[in-house]
């Protein structure tokens, strides 16, 4: 979806193939799946130790994951659920549209994924338009295990 069919219209989730179409019905029957990766209950079985600031980076939008209080304002895909978070994405991709450069988000790496502090909106709609890098401030986080897959991050906070 262009920048210029959100703008003055109800936002719709893309669906580009058969296959989006496919996975947007499987998600109906099974909507633990279309959770998105929350840190904080993350936290409560892998012990983050030490931190590390990475500084600024590109980093690929598809290995962000999760976010960092906002789990519930977005589905795994970072859509928006809520009228206010719609709203609140219209505004970026308007700003944006207008050329405005907008700061970094700011993420924490655990392993190979990320999860947004600050940015959630930024990233729903560079992920809208298909964009594979994103700038961010990074603090990687170690801990007694490694992430380097949704699966594996499910698994540690659904069994730990």
């Amino acid at each position: 979806m262009m920048f210029h069919q959100l703008i003055g219209q109800q936002y719709q989730p893309k669906i580009k193939s058969r296959r989006g179409l496919l996975w947007r019905l499987w998600n109906v029957f099974r909507p633990q799946v279309q959770e998105m990766v929350d840190l904080h209950a993350l936290a409560t079985t892998i012990d983050f130790n030490n931190r590390v600031d990475r500084g600024y980076q590109a980093i690929p939008v598809r290995q962000i994951v999760g976010s960092v209080g906002r789990h519930d304002d977005f589905d795994r895909n970072f859509v928006p659920r809520s009228e206010v978070a719609i709203n609140k994405y219209k505004n970026i991709a308007r700003l944006i549209k207008a050329g405005r450069i907008l700061p970094p988000i700011e993420v924490y790496q655990v392993g190979a994924l990320y999860f947004v502090i600050d940015g959630n909106h930024r990233v729903a709609v560079t992920r809208a338009e298909g964009g594979e890098f994103i700038d961010a401030h990074v603090i990687q986080l170690r801990g007694t295990v490694d992430i380097n897959s949704t699966t594996e991050a499910r698994a540690v906070y659904q069994n730990g």
